[in-house]
């Protein structure tokens, strides 16, 4: 009887204990703990994920390199640097600013059309551009010219939309910059 009201009282908590998967630690370097999961996915990630058992050894090895590396660099207080929180920080920009200019692209992918017509008109204007070519040769290249022109046209314009309601002053003088 005490066994089996043990049993009601254990089993929802070991249910409850099972349903959390514990971070296993699959590496400790002083006070830094690598689980499994975040070795795993540096490894499929990395140049070794396709030599198996082998590459696994030799990841394992530049892994723990690495971290030793960037923790000697945080002792030194490298992480901490101006400098080095500077290129974070332009890093950082690059990459949202890549994300959205790409994002605003494929949206705009969608709307730019390029007619026959156009591309033919293209191809009359600038004949010589094209050295004798016959249209169908040309065909595809203009259809990318003209693409590359009206994309350029359109994110050019979203820029400038973007301006729009915002207060920026510019103090020319400052900046060495002569006004427009």
């Amino acid at each position: 009887m005490f066994l089996k009201r043990m049993m009601i009282f254990l089993l929802p908590v070991l249910v409850l204990l099972g349903c959390s998967a514990p971070q296993d630690t699959a590496i400790t370097i002083d006070d830094i703990e690598i689980s499994l999961t975040e070795f795993d996915e540096a490894f499929a990630k990395s140049r070794f994920a396709r030599q198996g058992a082998k590459g696994r050894r030799l990841f394992l090895d530049e892994f723990i390199s690495k971290k030793l590396i960037l923790k000697t660099a945080e002792d030194l207080g490298l992480d901490r640097d101006p400098a080095f929180l500077s290129d974070i920080q332009r890093f950082w920009e690059q990459g949202l600013i890549k994300r959205v200019t790409l994002a605003k692209q494929e949206e705009l992918l969608e709307s730019i059309q390029i007619s026959e017509a156009d591309m033919f008109k293209y191809y009359q204007d600038n004949q010589a551009a094209f050295n004798g070519r016959s249209y169908d040769t040309v065909r595809p290249e203009i259809r990318n010219l003209i693409y590359a022109q009206r994309n350029l046209a359109s994110m050019r314009q979203w820029v400038e939309s973007l301006e729009s309601g915002r207060k920026i002053s510019i103090n020319h003088d400052l900046l060495g910059i002569d006004r427009k």
